[in-house]
């Protein structure tokens, strides 16, 4: 078994639904990633990413920072 935790990318993390998805999974030990057009420095879930998802190079890249 590995010792890594889960990954999770979650999708309008900086309110709303998506915020509660992502304070749930980091509160069970995920590592989580959160996407929104606007995200705080220093999310209490994870990592915060500002992005627009409308734009298809946009989401690719933080696909790649989440890979690396």
């Amino acid at each position: 078994m590995s010792d890594m935790a889960p990954v999770a990318v979650v999708t309008g993390a900086s309110r709303g639904a998506g915020l509660g998805i992502a304070t749930a999974l980091s509160d069970r030990g995920w590592q989580v990633y959160g996407t929104g057009r606007t995200v705080s420095d220093a999310p209490a879930w994870g990592t915060g990413i500002q992005v627009d998802h409308r734009d298809d190079d946009a989401v690719g890249h933080v696909f790649e920072r989440v890979h690396a």
